[in-house]
């Protein structure tokens, strides 16, 4: 896993969390790379009330469970 900035992942991603978490603070971002080079960018957002939530994104923008 890879810290990196938000402005580094896909655009989907960018904009998946831009409709979905419009009211979160992004707090950080990292991507891993599995060994078929899939990659999943986890970004950690902070909610109005200060819980940190994790979201886990593939490539496309879709939320990973």
């Amino acid at each position: 896993q890879r810290q990196m900035c938000i402005r580094d992942s896909p655009q989907a991603v960018q904009d998946a969390i831009k409709e979905n978490y419009s009211e979160a603070t992004i707090k950080e971002a990292a991507v891993e790379v599995a060994e078929d080079g899939t990659k999943t960018y986890k970004v950690t957002l902070v909610d109005a009330s200060g819980t940190e939530n994790p979201v886990l994104f593939n490539e496309k923008g879709e939320v990973q469970k």
